[in-house]
């Protein structure tokens, strides 16, 4: 039974990690001035190389007292865990940079704490995109709809501490574990029935956006984190895998069966652990009751992609016998299976997704739709290469 004197008032502490955020300081801080449910005080932890946002605190005035403090490089995840140490708040809310609220977000997250009677209420973000350029990537990435993110979330201090706090040795993508630790730990969470931030962070450039991914892979490469980027990036390494072991034995032993290498029937094998693996993992996975209905579909999605590349790079050996003369023999077919999946992936990134998360038809058609599209798919590439590479430095770090 939850104690309905944790609800009787609602002091609230609000934690700002304050890393190359000056520019965005003033903003914030008039933001929670106007906030119809004033908190108790703002934590501003600053781990920046300039004084800025000392100077920015020195000369505020206002009516939410602030307490400031300097402490060495910090990622954001220390940095908010060192936020939440020195609050002296009951209950914690959590701001970011590029990161604005709404006038009523603590008033309607502490409405939907005490109306669901949960300790854990999740922020609900908008993304702002004010240029053209924004407004594509916005449409290739987050789209139109509100997600559930840390920025904006109001939390019990007992029930964090319980939680173990965030992650150290992460530049970004500890808000994601959190939140899924989180759930994982059984806790309830609810969000607002409304939007309470807008975000008004997305890069300028196609390059910057690409560093940015890149690097956030990275991140993610070395939490465990289970998010459907991670996922996708299975499927690419099961590929390149089946890729490898249906040429074994040409390339490693050349065909010869005496070789110490050789392996008979290699490609069926794979196939076939291929084919297993979803029942294996359903199985151990729902041991450690783990919802499994995500990796089940994703393993058997991995399944036909997989057999319907090699059906098309085996098609002529098999039902024409590489005679041109017959009837199912066709030219060129994995290489227009390729292509097809290519065109298929290319439209999927620029309208299947987008419609799926609320971009307007019209501004996708006729034609804005090819670069968005193009926008998706090199986003793809960079958080492939950004996870390759995060997991081959751990890998190394271990």
């Amino acid at each position: 039974m939850i104690a309905s004197d944790k609800f009787a008032k609602f002091d609230v502490s609000i934690v700002v990690p304050a890393l190359d955020m000056e520019d965005y300081m003033p903003e914030l801080l008039n933001s929670v001035e106007s906030q119809t449910l004033l908190p108790r005080e703002i934590v501003i932890v600053d781990s920046s190389e300039t004084n800025r946002t000392a100077e920015i605190v020195a000369k505020w005035v206002g009516i939410v007292p602030i307490s400031y403090h300097n402490v060495d490089l910090a990622l954001p995840g220390r940095a908010r865990n060192i936020g939440v140490k020195e609050s002296k708040g009951e209950w914690i809310a959590f701001l970011d940079c590029k990161t604005i609220p709404v006038p009523d977000w603590l008033e309607k997250c502490a409405i939907t704490a005490q109306k669901n009677e949960v300790f854990f209420v999740c922020g609900l973000t908008l993304f702002e995109a004010d240029t053209s350029f924004k407004q594509i990537l916005r449409a290739a990435s987050i789209g139109c709809v509100a997600h559930r993110t840390l920025v904006g979330s109001l939390v019990l201090k007992e029930s964090f501490l319980e939680t173990g706090g965030f992650v150290l040795n992460v530049r970004s993508g500890e808000d994601m574990e959190w939140l899924e630790r989180v759930n994982s730990l059984g806790y309830k969470m609810k969000s607002p029935e409304e939007p309470v931030i807008t975000y008004h962070g997305f890069p300028n450039s196609l390059w910057l956006a690409i560093k940015k991914y890149c690097l956030y892979s990275m991140s993610l490469a070395k939490i465990d984190v289970s998010i459907r980027q991670k996922r996708w990036f299975s499927v690419v390494i099961i590929l390149l895998t089946m890729f490898f072991a249906h040429n074994w034995n040409s390339v490693v032993t050349h065909w010869n069966p005496g070789h110490w290498l050789y392996i008979p029937h290699m490609t069926k094998i794979c196939i076939i652990l291929l084919i297993c693996s979803p029942l294996f993992f359903r199985g151990v996975l729902k041991l450690k009751r783990v919802d499994v209905s995500a990796y089940h579909k994703r393993f058997f999605l991995v399944v036909i992609v997989v057999l319907f590349m090699f059906l098309a790079y085996k098609w002529n050996a098999i039902f024409a016998h590489w005679d041109t003369s017959h009837w199912l023999f066709v030219p060129h077919i994995t290489k227009m299976c390729v292509l097809f999946l290519l065109c298929s992936s290319f439209f999927f990134r620029g309208v299947l997704r987008p419609l799926a998360y609320k971009v307007e038809v019209s501004y996708l058609f006729p034609w804005r739709w090819l670069l968005v599209g193009f926008v998706g798919l090199t986003l793809d590439v960079a958080k492939i290469c950004g996870f390759l590479f995060g997991y081959v430095l751990k890998a190394l770090k271990r």
